[in-house]
């Protein structure tokens, strides 16, 4: 038994592992406890395959990113460049959710709070999120949002 409990430590770390979406669980679990429900949900799914800012963190040099609609290679040889290049998608999947939290919901990667002119929705209180691969190896993730300022749903009840 006590070795079945090492294993489980270990796997807890292993992306998609059962032991990580335990682990998951009960780290929103802590959330709720100590922030309340949150106020908002939402899923971002950025699409590496669609993307002209993919294909220049790939190294395509000729697609020109000033242009509206930058043109690019057919939709086969995007899907390739995702597969063959995991690191750039990563980098891509990390590159549009930073700027979602940091221009528009006002979010300090560095000062880790809220910044002090807000964002979009307010301040953030703070967020919880994970990322996941799509059935076809596209990146998404889920957040749940806590707001600065809000009341929490005892305190709505009263």
């Amino acid at each position: 038994m006590d070795l079945l409990k090492h294993v489980n430590t270990v796997a807890a770390r292993v992306p998609g592992s059962q032991a990580s979406q335990i682990h998951i669980h009960n780290e929103i679990r802590n959330y709720f406890g100590y922030f309340g429900m949150p106020q908002l949900y939402f899923t971002a799914n950025p699409s590496a395959t669609q993307s002209p800012i993919f294909q220049v963190m790939y190294g395509d040099i000729n697609v020109d990113l000033t242009k509206r609609f930058p043109q690019l290679v057919p939709s086969r040889e995007r899907a390739v460049r995702l597969a063959s290049d995991p690191v750039a998608a990563a980098d891509f999947f990390n590159f549009p959710i930073k700027c979602i939290f940091e221009y528009l919901f006002g979010w300090d990667y560095q000062k880790k709070c809220s910044k002090p002119e807000g964002g979009i929705l307010g301040h953030l209180r703070t967020f919880y999120g994970t990322a996941k691969l799509t059935e076809h190896a596209n990146f998404h993730a889920h957040f749940l949002l806590w707001l600065a300022g809000t009341l929490n749903p005892s305190q709505l009840h009263k």
